[in-house]
């Protein structure tokens, strides 16, 4: 493991999310809790929007079902019913986006306001 760890570059006592959790820890020491709120939010936003793009595709192929309505309705409103299971799935953890992209939003303010 030592060896692999070399060749990525990678110190072999980090764990996967180190760069995500020191940048949460330095965001916590400069960014006020409405700040913070807004970045979560924001990439929870994000995250359910990539669910919900792939998601879209996933029910493209996908017949609509006549033993539950179907027809034209079923097609129009199949697109809300998408974003509510995104929504759903980034709230009971998602896939595990959110927390790259906070530690992504937060260097790239650190950068700016240097």
């Amino acid at each position: 493991m030592g060896d692999l760890s070399a060749a990525l570059g990678v110190a072999p006592n980090l764990s996967r999310n180190a760069t995500a959790d020191a940048a949460m820890v330095r965001a916590k020491a400069g960014l006020n809790a409405q700040k913070m709120k807004e970045v979560n939010e924001a990439a929870k936003n994000f995250e359910g929007m990539f669910i919900s793009e792939m998601m879209s595709h996933m029910f493209e192929t996908s017949p609509v079902d006549s033993e539950f309505g179907g027809g034209q309705a079923e097609e129009t409103w199949r697109g809300m019913m998408v974003e509510e299971y995104s929504k759903k799935i980034v709230a009971s953890g998602g896939l595990g986006m959110s927390d790259a992209i906070k530690a992504q939003m937060i260097a790239m303010q650190e950068e700016h306001n240097q």
